[in-house]
């Protein structure tokens, strides 16, 4: 078996309740732990540490809870490595990581909402969620995984915040205009030099009239800035837009120059299903690197259409994309034909 194959036969085991958890039931594949995938540049460690601990200080300390919906966050210069294994261990939810984090971890916090508190906690990384059963428009509060980018200035190295704390400060304040029907405010926040806060101002707009924001979502989706066009996507995803309005942006998507963007295309894809997305998905296969190609056919085996997609791997002109396709309708209880 090819180092490639192996290593994606690898990925898809590992991530199997969680690797498409933007829409999958999370019961439909039985056990398993969450874990802290990197998927950053050859030569990077996502979790370095960077900074030795300083003379004097106390030694390392990580106690993350959550207990009654409640996130309870007391880390002491601790090795990122160490809190995003804690996280995942902890709250169920896998974490993928593009770019290092840097030095170590002092942070102090108790919240009642995990999804602030995750932001809160990653506040030095912009931050792309996943929500269980979310395809079709369908509501869910249940975040299954993050995709965390971390800030080239983003630090280890800080002090507990204060509950008044000023970054958290203007999403606390959009949520208020939201609970106001402040619309005004909210379409002016989507201009807002912080993606954070135009991301928050979308989801919220979104909320309460989709279909208003479905162009700025469009927009947004053709930005030079690839987090401004992840950021949208997921957004759009979610939204009550027109199935062939979201197909044909998730389509485009999958010729992104921008990996993580394709990679979200095609878990988005899989995941919506329906002979559409499954056709935008079949047209991939064609894309000329095997590893787009074997992305593609470890997201949809675990989604009730993938047998048609399958069976196309098998004829791949690469033996390691043809190998997988086998591995994979053998797991699924599928012979080859």
């Amino acid at each position: 078996m090819t180092a490639d194959l192996q290593r994606s036969s690898a990925r898809w085991r590992r991530t199997r309740v969680w690797s498409c958890a933007v829409v999958i039931s999370l019961a439909s594949w039985g056990g398993g732990n969450p874990a802290v995938t990197a998927f950053a540049t050859p030569g990077d460690d996502p979790t370095s540490g960077g900074l030795e601990p300083e003379a004097g200080t106390a030694p390392p300390s990580t106690v993350i809870q959550l207990r009654g919906g409640r996130l309870t966050v007391k880390v002491r210069n601790a090795p990122w490595r160490t809190v995003l294994n804690e996280f995942a261990r902890q709250t169920g939810i896998e974490v993928a990581v593009k770019g290092p984090f840097r030095g170590e971890l002092t942070e102090e916090f108790e919240t009642s909402n995990l999804e602030e508190g995750l932001r809160r906690l990653f506040r030095g990384a912009d931050v792309i969620l996943f929500y269980a059963n979310e395809a079709r428009g369908e509501e869910s509060t249940v975040v299954a995984r993050a995709w965390l980018f971390p800030r080239q200035a983003a630090s280890g190295r800080r002090s507990p915040p204060r509950e008044n704390d000023d970054e958290a400060k203007p999403l606390r304040a959009l949520d208020a205009l939201a609970a106001k029907r402040n619309t005004t405010a909210l379409q002016t926040a989507l201009v807002d030099s912080d993606l954070e806060v135009q991301t928050r101002a979308l989801q919220l707009l979104t909320e309460q009239d989709g279909l208003r924001v479905v162009d700025r979502l469009l927009h947004m989706a053709s930005s030079e800035d690839p987090m401004t066009r992840l950021q949208a996507l997921s957004v759009l995803h979610k939204s009550p837009a027109d199935e062939t309005t979201i197909l044909s942006a998730l389509g485009t998507a999958l010729a992104d120059r921008h990996g993580a963007v394709r990679e979200y295309a095609i878990e988005a894809l899989a995941s919506r299903g329906g002979s559409g997305a499954m056709a935008y998905l079949q047209q991939a296969l064609r894309d000329p690197d095997p590893k787009v190609r074997m992305m593609i056919l470890e997201n949809v085996a675990q989604h009730g259409q993938a047998h048609a997609l399958l069976q196309q791997g098998l004829s791949d002109s690469d033996n390691a994309v043809r190998e997988l396709a086998g591995i994979l309708l053998t797991q699924l209880g599928s012979h080859p034909e």
